[in-house]
């Protein structure tokens, strides 16, 4: 697909399915390269858009591509008033501010200079200057209280910076790093619902991606502190259940992912990646016929899919021989 017939498609798609679905389809399903996708979808996006220019510095970056992909998400919500945070139900744990946090953030808000502040915090993170992003969004968030994008920014400088002092002498640092950056979040989705989801997801998808290359590269320990979060902000959402279950999948922690999954299923019993995950996680508990069975039922629903045939050859090669 060239770039025009993308940001086309881009275009044609969002109004109906939103940025992060249509990204996932494009990144995931159809593996276009996620620098070609962001520029793509910064063409399509309205000009008019007062928050394009924060959105366009954001097309590589030092940090890992989940970060990106989340300040994209956060900043192409627009502003908006305040709405007294529901009190979340389980398995969502997304309590209401104090009160005395409510007063704070009932101030007046200057828009402008917040947007100005994101673009600088945006800067400084593609260059991974993780303090001075910080800054950044510590005066977004003060110049404009009810901003959401101003909470989920600052948030995943919080975890990053947390996840660096990882091993370090700084451990006090780095839990108080985290411990903030968790509360951001949970700033973030009780002011905005919708963006709180998509940037657990994109927390679980990143955490399952490192778990991945640290056990590929035989590190220890391994950080989980992003799917802690992702699972504290929307832990009955299918995408970031499955995306945890598939990091304890690479931890050797098969009945763990196996029940994650379960419940993936339970909310959207169509979801091809779930039901393949189920297969391998069955097969790696010595349950191989299970296994076939769940994996046939994900062959009903994308039967040209590779990985069928490849989870079949390895789930065959496990079983045990026929008597």
């Amino acid at each position: 697909m060239t770039r025009e017939k993308m940001v086309a498609y881009l275009r044609q798609n969002l109004p109906k399915y939103g940025l992060a679905a249509v990204k996932e389809d494009l990144i995931k399903r159809q593996k276009y390269p996620l620098l070609e996708v962001e520029a793509a979808c910064l063409e399509a996006l309205k000009p008019e858009d007062p928050l394009r220019k924060v959105k366009s510095g954001l097309a590589g970056g030092a940090a890992a591509g989940m970060v990106a992909l989340l300040v994209v998400l956060a900043l192409q919500h627009r502003q908006r008033p305040p709405e007294a945070p529901a009190p979340a139900a389980e398995p969502v744990p997304l309590p209401a501010p104090p009160p005395a946090r409510l007063a704070v953030l009932a101030g007046p808000a200057d828009t402008a200079g917040a947007a100005k502040a994101l673009e600088s915090g945006v800067k400084a993170f593609k260059a991974y200057k993780l303090e001075e992003a910080l800054a950044a969004f510590d005066e977004a968030a003060h110049l404009d209280p009810h901003s959401a994008p101003a909470r989920s920014n600052r948030g995943i400088v919080r975890l990053n910076l947390a996840r660096r002092l990882m091993g370090s002498p700084a451990q006090g640092e780095a839990a108080a790093h985290f411990q903030k950056g968790r509360q951001d979040l949970r700033d973030c989705a009780a002011m905005d619902p919708e963006l709180g989801r998509q940037t657990a997801r994109s927390l679980a998808h990143d955490g399952a991606q490192w778990v991945r290359r640290e056990q590929e590269a035989g590190r220890k320990p391994i950080d989980t502190s992003f799917l802690a979060v992702a699972m504290d902000l929307a832990g009955d959402d299918p995408k970031v259940l499955n995306e945890a279950a598939s990091a304890y999948l690479w931890l050797g922690e098969a009945q763990k992912a196996l029940g994650m999954l379960d419940r993936a299923l339970f909310a959207e019993p169509g979801y091809f990646e779930a039901h393949l995950n189920r297969a391998s996680a069955l097969n790696a508990l010595g349950r191989p016929a299970e296994a076939l069975t769940e994996l046939n039922a994900a062959e009903k629903l994308a039967p040209a899919r590779p990985e069928i045939r490849q989870l079949r050859e390895l789930i065959g090669a496990a079983a045990p021989p026929e008597r």
